[in-house]
């Protein structure tokens, strides 16, 4: 992320609402604009929808986690520790098959509904029925089959077998998110489960309610004053982000002053950036990693001849002349930010970009 000298009472904002725009790592760029109330981003790509149950890409989220819930969420910049979000307490039985949520009581949807167990209900069937991109992240654990209403506000998964890691699962910035059941009953068309309307509208209960939408070219977030979280503090009340792929176009637009946070830049445009005194590079580890895998044919059939490719290949030199020492490399399939790295793998993979992508995010 690149922050510029804007937003020094809406840092905790920036931080706080907006997603990920993408897996790498993190920076942001602010500026002072004449506009305090009103965050500026340019995002380097679109998301077709903004339908919580079919979208995986990578802006998206920063829909997601501004204008809708989930039952719970990461803790702060933690990877492995959850806290309640729209669930105020769980519990699980030894054999961690069996999960019971208790709910927030006071949740109005953006449509002016309550919030309560049949949203969950009605949000998760959406999910599995539709079996879109992210539908695997919960439909690896239950069906429609397993979710039990136990009271207004308590709900049961009973699942199809053991989810020890069920809080990760539904941390997950992806399918997670909870509509409102009347906003998608209202909006349905020809069976379509409001699909074609959340292009551009959203059915959620977050701090931010989509104002206005046109597809590849701009989004505003307005406040939503009922959100339950509350508003003590300083908060901006709109957030715009338009899409603009040049990169040029993006360091250009950051730097005159034009946009308060833009994403994902060349290395070498990253070491002009932060030589600006005006601008924050926020250079933390992200979680893409990229890999190059020789198929199994040819002169690469051999595994013997593939873990020579690995052995040869330059990674130094790979990471100081074109990433410009931007990425450190790969030990093992899984990223060093993701749970689950094996810090004592010495398997040689490639190179692990880490400052290629900018985003602030909520909570």
């Amino acid at each position: 992320m690149v922050f510029g000298r804007r937003l020094p009472t809406a840092v905790a904002l920036a931080a706080a609402l907006l997603a990920s725009l993408a897996p790498g790592s993190r920076h942001a760029v602010t500026h002072a604009a004449t506009d305090s109330n009103t965050l500026y981003v340019a995002n380097y790509e679109w998301d077709p929808s903004y339908d919580p149950d079919t979208q995986y890409g990578q802006v998206a989220p920063v829909i997601f986690r501004n204008c809708y819930d989930s039952l719970v969420r990461l803790k702060g910049s933690s990877t492995s520790v959850y806290q309640g979000d729209l669930a105020t307490g769980w519990t699980s039985n030894a054999a961690k098959t069996v999960w019971t949520f208790t709910l927030r009581q006071g949740v109005h949807f953006h449509d002016g509904t309550l919030f309560n167990a049949a949203a969950v209900q009605f949000s998760i069937d959406r999910l599995l029925t539709l079996n879109q991109g992210p539908a695997f992240i919960l439909g690896q654990f239950m069906t429609q089959k397993s979710i039990k209403i136990l009271s207004p506000y308590k709900i049961e998964f009973d699942l199809t077998e053991a989810a020890p890691r069920l809080l990760a699962a539904m941390s997950s910035q992806w399918a997670n998110w909870i509509v409102s059941p009347a906003a998608i009953k209202a909006h349905t068309v020809k069976n379509d489960s409001a699909q074609a309307w959340l292009i551009t509208h959203d059915a959620g209960s977050g701090p931010y309610m989509i104002q206005s939408a046109v597809t590849n070219s701009s989004v505003t977030l307005a406040k939503f004053n009922q959100y339950w979280g509350g508003w003590s503090g300083s908060h901006l009340s709109r957030i715009v982000m338009t899409y603009v792929p040049e990169e040029q176009t993006r360091r250009e637009q950051v730097e005159k002053g034009d946009v308060d946070l833009t994403l994902f830049f060349s290395p070498q445009n990253l070491i002009a950036l932060q030589g600006n005194p005006a601008l924050k590079v926020d250079r933390s580890s992200g979680v893409l990693q990229e890999l190059l895998i020789p198929t199994v044919s040819g002169p690469f059939a051999s595994p013997a001849a593939r873990q020579a490719l690995a052995y040869a290949f330059d990674y130094d030199a790979m990471n100081k002349q074109f990433l410009k020492g931007f990425a450190v490399q790969a030990q093992g399939p899984i990223a060093h930010t993701i749970y689950g790295h094996d810090t004592a793998c010495r398997c040689i993979t490639r190179i692990l970009p880490r400052q290629n992508s900018f985003s602030p995010r909520r909570g």
